[in-house]
């Protein structure tokens, strides 16, 4: 329910602006040419964005807890979408350790990614027994 509301705030805060191009994207770049790209370069063309601009506007005047652009992709994926990936992010955490050794986590942070890794975790979950037992861990 949190994630739906955050999303309907969401969707006025950049109400007449055009999707932007996710982080990721431009972090991809930087990292495939750091010489022609430089870091400061790929983060002022992301800030540059209206859509951008608009959430980092609203963050900063009415401070923490507002919509981050960090979650960008997965608020443009939709109010849907997005209440099932906090949904799914909300069980399964950023990151998982099997039991047998196996780490789960995102390759990076592109929502695709992301989306691949809550796959992967979810169905690990699934396939638990009952009577098998679960540690979380906050760092």
């Amino acid at each position: 329910m949190g994630a739906g509301i955050r999303h309907q705030v969401w969707q006025r805060v950049v109400h007449g602006t055009r999707a932007a191009t996710p982080w990721p994207m431009f972090e991809a770049r930087h990292l495939t040419d750091p010489d022609r790209y430089p870091p400061g370069s790929a983060v002022a063309d992301f800030h540059a964005q209206p859509r951008v601009q608009a959430m980092r506007l609203h963050a900063a005047t009415l401070g923490p807890g507002q919509p981050s652009v960090g979650e960008l992709e997965m608020y443009q994926a939709g109010e849907v979408a997005y209440q099932h990936y906090r949904a799914g992010s909300a069980v399964a955490g950023d990151a998982m350790l099997t039991a047998e050794g196996r780490k789960l986590a995102p390759a990076s942070d592109a929502l695709a990614h992301r989306i691949t890794y809550l796959e992967q975790a979810l169905a690990h979950l699934d396939s638990l027994g009952p009577d098998q037992r679960l540690l979380a861990v906050a760092l």
